[in-house]
């Protein structure tokens, strides 16, 4: 199901991996059906302890865009993620990164 959900191709990227080799990366639009695989990404990247992090206490009164966050797929193994969150800043709209997450296999030094 997932290969269907961006209609456009993705672009995609050689990445060299912590232990060799290079791996083909597609950044894609990242969709509800991604979550489980991003949080074990998130998990795995961070640990439990970045759900100590103030960030996340933002996170908790904001909304994900769907449309500006991404993941990155090898295969259709979800290997990285940056999401975006629309949030209230006095009053104004703006935008929040966060997180931004890579495989720690695939992370280079």
């Amino acid at each position: 199901m997932l290969d269907k959900l961006d209609r456009r191709a993705p672009r995609k990227f050689p990445v060299k991996g912590r232990f060799g080799g290079a791996v083909a990366v597609a950044i894609v639009p990242e969709h509800p059906l991604h979550g489980a695989a991003v949080e074990r990404l998130l998990d795995a990247a961070f640990g439990p302890g970045r759900f100590a992090k103030s960030s996340e206490r933002v996170r908790e009164l904001a909304q994900m865009d769907f449309r500006l966050s991404r993941v990155a797929l090898s295969g259709k193994r979800v290997v990285g993620c940056c999401r975006i969150w629309r949030v209230n800043v006095s009053g104004e709209a703006a935008l929040f990164l966060g997180p931004l997450a890579v495989d720690p296999g695939l992370q280079n030094g």
